[in-house]
């Protein structure tokens, strides 16, 4: 990744968490990261696209930080607390990621293509609740519930 294009998201990362994402327009991103608005326009086509591999970037992050930790050779009840551990965790020290998830992560913002294309990032933990449900130590209901569910008590 270029270096432009990282300072852009970085500075619309920034500034979102600063002024919220209708508050952030892309003049003023441009204006943060000292570059030009047609810079901007050249690695994303509309700031929607920012936001989207925003989103995509952190998911990635979130899902390798949750794979790195995991022990398969714990038990479904051990496992569970450190990967809650890690999740929340990779909050407390991104606050930003943390801020932006809260905002974007949510339709209407966030499309649906992006929600299925990022699942890929954290399917390792999607499966292993659908195991701790399978094995009856988690209530058994709709995966998507359990993950809300989850995500929810961690932010």
């Amino acid at each position: 990744m270029s270096n432009k294009k990282q300072l852009i998201l970085d500075t619309t990362l920034r500034l979102i968490t600063e002024n919220g994402i209708q508050g952030s327009p892309v003049s003023l991103i441009a204006k943060e990261a000292q570059v030009a608005i047609g810079t901007i326009y050249h690695y994303f086509p509309a700031k929607q696209d920012i936001l989207n591999e925003l989103f995509c970037n952190l998911c990635k992050e979130i899902g390798e930080v949750l794979k790195s930790g995991d022990n398969p050779q714990l038990n479904i009840k051990e496992r569970f607390f450190h990967f809650y551990q890690r999740f929340f965790q990779f909050f407390i020290d991104h606050p930003k990621a943390f801020f932006f998830i809260e905002q974007y992560g949510n339709p209407p913002f966030i499309p649906e293509e992006i929600v299925i294309d990022t699942k890929k990032y954290y399917q390792e933990a999607i499966d292993f609740l659908q195991e701790g449900m399978d094995t009856g130590l988690f209530k058994d209901m709709k995966i998507e519930l359990m993950i809300n569910f989850v995500l929810g008590c961690i932010l």
